[in-house]
């Protein structure tokens, strides 16, 4: 048994026409997309937001849209809308009825949703059926109370479910990523190594190329192994880029938690099989007794202000550690004195000084300015927007006046919005770092199939 499909790896990230029909005229069983990821952080799920704005989206879904229908396949995304809310696949599934109605073509959707009632999880804790992964959050009834959304993340078998009811078009919420690509080839007989290895590989499509990009790559499968190539002739998938790819979002290389087992590539080969393809094999598969299925919460934490500050003065970049630490104490100190000490209470404050240490903050192993200008960017956060509003103020103004040492006058600092304060918004964490038992693989997910009639 051998199959072959396309994989697109971002849904909107930037899809090439002329390589989705190269893999076309080559023969494919089906056309997988990837719509979602973390990336973004916990505002997608939220409500906040799309990793990927419409109009690249229904570029990128149009076309692998037409793609499947010329070559009568079937088409699977996963992720639908960054997070996989049910918005999400909502907002896609409008997308495909457009295009259809456009083109007049005929189409069976099978919409996959994946948020979940909070009597239900409520309910798996009450029955010992919720467990903490690494590293562990608290997680309570009330924690669930709290939450604005919960999402659990599909496997193959609900995408399986899908195709079984004759879906000519899958659209899922949150969903593994590799999860999308595994599922057909496991329902026409690939072994589950090969079938989680090749989902694996490609759930970013031409990323596992050099240089990566998100773009369409071409697998073949078989019982032993799988071939990958991208269809952009600008790009090379070798056994480096390959191989390099199990790194990616993986705590570990060579072994991939699934919610029915794990994928071991420790003892994989990457072949070329020409400049630019390669074989893998080798890979096993370690089915797992009983079924888990990851969920993602989010709550809301807080009112974001925000500002930019831009330094170029000499007389602060030669002492910058000093000044930015002397700046923030007189903010803090004018807040308690002219407000009250509760408000720092109820305010996260966090200074991003970019040219020192903004990205990586206190893991920056070497926290030294080395440039002859710095830029600030000072986040502050309460659960009260006008306590975020009178801080964020406060604290702006303060660094703008905060004489330089060993200067005489006001210092001199840039901002180019105003006002400088700006609204950021309201602010999510995640919550949920667990997976729930359940007796089927499609136990908490609903279905709902859409007829498009175009015609």
């Amino acid at each position: 048994m051998t199959l072959s499909f396309a994989a697109i790896g971002s849904l909107g990230g930037g899809l090439n026409s002329d390589s989705m029909d190269a893999a076309v005229k080559r023969g494919i069983d089906f056309i997988g997309a990837d719509g979602g990821s973390t990336d973004l952080g916990p505002g997608p799920l939220a409500g906040n937001g799309t990793i990927h704005s419409e109009a690249p989206t229904r570029h990128d879904l149009e076309l692998a849209l037409r793609a499947a229908s010329e070559a009568g396949v079937p088409l699977l995304v996963g992720s639908c809308g960054t997070s996989g809310r049910d918005w999400g696949v909502d907002w896609i599934a409008g997308m495909v009825r457009d295009w259809a109605r456009a083109e007049g073509k005929s189409l069976r959707v099978v919409k996959i949703y994946t948020e979940l009632d909070k009597d239900y999880v409520k309910g798996k804790l009450r029955e010992g059926k919720l467990h903490a992964l690494h590293p562990q959050l608290p997680y309570d009834a009330e924690t669930v109370d709290r939450s604005e959304r919960i999402v659990a993340v599909m496997g193959v078998e609900a995408f399986q479910h899908a195709l079984e009811m004759g879906a000519d078009v899958v659209l899922a919420g949150r969903a593994s990523d590799a999860a999308i690509f595994a599922a057909y080839p496991i329902t026409k007989g690939i072994a589950p190594a090969v079938a989680w290895h090749a989902g694996k590989t490609v759930e970013c499509g031409a990323a596992a190329a050099t240089p990566p990009k998100l773009d369409v790559v071409y697998v073949n499968v078989d019982p032993d192994g799988f071939e990958v190539e991208a269809m952009d002739e600008n790009l090379r998938c070798t056994p480096m880029s390959v191989a390099a790819f199990q790194l990616y979002e993986s705590a570990d290389p060579f072994r991939l938690v699934q919610p029915s087992g794990v994928l071991d590539t420790t003892d994989t080969r990457y072949e070329p099989i020409s400049d630019r393809a390669v074989r893998a094999s080798g890979a096993t598969f370690e089915p797992r007794d009983g079924y888990t299925l990851k969920i993602e919460g989010v709550e809301y934490v807080g009112w974001r202000k925000f500002f930019i500050l831009s330094v170029r003065d000499t007389a602060i970049i030669e002492h910058f550690d000093k000044w930015l630490e002397s700046a923030i104490a007189s903010a803090m100190k004018r807040v308690r004195e002219e407000q009250s000490p509760e408000l720092l209470e109820q305010t996260d404050i966090r200074v991003h000084p970019y040219g020192v240490s903004g990205t990586m903050g206190e893991w920056e192993p070497t926290p030294t300015l080395q440039g002859h200008e710095a830029l600030l960017l000072v986040n502050v956060t309460s659960k009260d927007p006008q306590v975020a509003e009178t801080v964020a103020n406060i604290v702006w103004y303060t660094i703008l006046h905060e004489p330089a040492p060993h200067a005489m006058g006001y210092p001199t600092l840039a901002f180019m919005h105003a006002p400088a304060v700006i609204d950021g918004g309201k602010v999510h964490a995640f919550n949920a770092n667990h997976v729930i038992d359940v007796e089927s693989p499609i136990e908490p997910f609903r279905f709902v199939v859409e007829e498009v009639n175009g015609r």
